[in-house]
């Protein structure tokens, strides 16, 4: 299905599905210091989500950065040398409040917390970017938001307010949560907590991933990638599992093996992920360019210049996006749809088969279950 029919199928042109599960749009925001992101814990433990923002915030992490990003959790004893390590880059930090103040003895451990915190806000603007994520419940969480009081001013100057984050504690996260991960529906709800499905969501994919990278088919057909940075060890595996998936697709759709090529300098000096030529598209050359977006700090600026490089050099480009990536830059990946219309189109990998599925199809679902969630 052509991309270039998004037009005709979305009369709402600013959707967001991720804003609509967090809340906070600005989490995907480009910061040069560390986010502080303060996340309530929801009543019922079917929908704790902690797992879930580790996971996301990991993968904006990724994009909004250039370093290669951790995720350290405390949860159950808050060493000092925690403390004097609780920062937000490179990577991300949290700390389960809960967890901390049954173990410890309670009023201690947030003090000692809430001192070790504004030490850190003091520090924030010489820290490389990342998130500090503070999970808790009640009261707990409450005593630390205040320490954004009119008391916490360093040189007359106020710091940035934190974040928050929280979800609806309804079972259609589940269901939004199956479209943006493109996985069968009722393959989470089933699960027992929100935690347990984004834990499962992940495996899922990356099972994919992993069975198509050690393909020793694909493997024949696909060459690792000479750009620096998609050669980096953090987003090479990943990068060379979205070739592979790609290169998989147009073998089931009927391309043969010597129409498929890989690492493909296109008019003298564009190199290309994967280009296939003829068989279904009249003979017409596509350019396939798999996409991670790390690094990319504006996804809508990276996609752009991919699309209109590649546009000059073959009749058709396809993107392979990740269906999480595609999930949280939903609003960044259709302002590119949109500019270059039917000649550009967006795939995302399907973890229940490991081919490619059009973007067209993936939106469709996930606002369909945005709308579930809304309503």
């Amino acid at each position: 299905m052509a991309a270039g029919s998004l037009e005709a199928e979305l009369p709402r042109s600013n959707v967001d599905p991720f804003a609509a599960l967090f809340s906070a749009p600005q989490l995907r925001e480009p910061s040069p210091y560390p986010r502080i992101v303060l996340a309530p814990r929801p009543r019922h433990a079917r929908y704790e989500y902690m797992e879930l923002l580790k996971r996301l915030l990991r993968e904006i992490y990724r994009v909004t950065a250039r370093l290669p990003g951790t995720i350290l959790h405390a949860g159950r004893r808050l060493t000092e040398y925690q403390l004097a390590t609780l920062r937000g880059g490179p990577g991300v930090y949290v700390v389960d409040l809960d967890g901390v103040a049954e173990s410890e003895a309670s009023e201690a451990a947030l003090r000692r917390l809430a001192a070790g915190l504004e030490d850190r806000l003091r520090e924030l603007y010489a820290q490389p970017p990342g998130f500090i994520v503070l999970y808790g419940s009640g009261e707990r969480l409450l005593r630390l938001r205040r320490l954004w009081g009119p008391g916490l001013r360093f040189l007359g100057a106020t710091l940035p307010l934190p974040l928050e984050a929280r979800i609806p504690e309804d079972d259609a996260v589940f269901t939004l949560l199956e479209a943006a991960y493109s996985l069968p529906d009722g393959s989470l709800s089933r699960l027992g907590s929100l935690d347990e499905a984004a834990v499962w969501a992940e495996e899922a994919l990356h099972r994919c991933l992993r069975a198509a990278a050690a393909d020793p088919l694909l493997g024949r057909l696909t060459r690792l990638a000479g750009d620096e940075e998609e050669a980096r060890p953090d987003e090479a595996p990943i990068h060379y599992a979205l070739k592979a998936v790609a290169v998989a697709y147009l073998l089931e759709s009927g391309f043969r093996e010597t129409r498929i090529e890989t690492e493909t300098a296109l008019g003298g000096n564009i190199v290309v992920d994967v280009v296939a030529r003829g068989r279904g598209w009249g003979g017409a050359s596509i350019a396939i360019e798999a996409e991670t977006l790390y690094g990319s700090m504006n996804p809508a600026a990276r996609l752009n210049w991919i699309a209109s490089t590649r546009l000059m050099v073959a009749d058709q480009v396809w993107m392979v996006l990740q269906p999480h990536t595609a999930f949280i830059y939903l609003p960044h990946v259709e302002t590119v749809v949109r500019r270059h219309g039917g000649r550009l189109e967006i795939y995302i990998v399907d973890p229940s088969t490991c081919l490619l599925k059009p973007y067209t199809e993936y939106r469709s679902r996930l606002l369909d279950a945005l709308a579930r969630l809304e309503g």
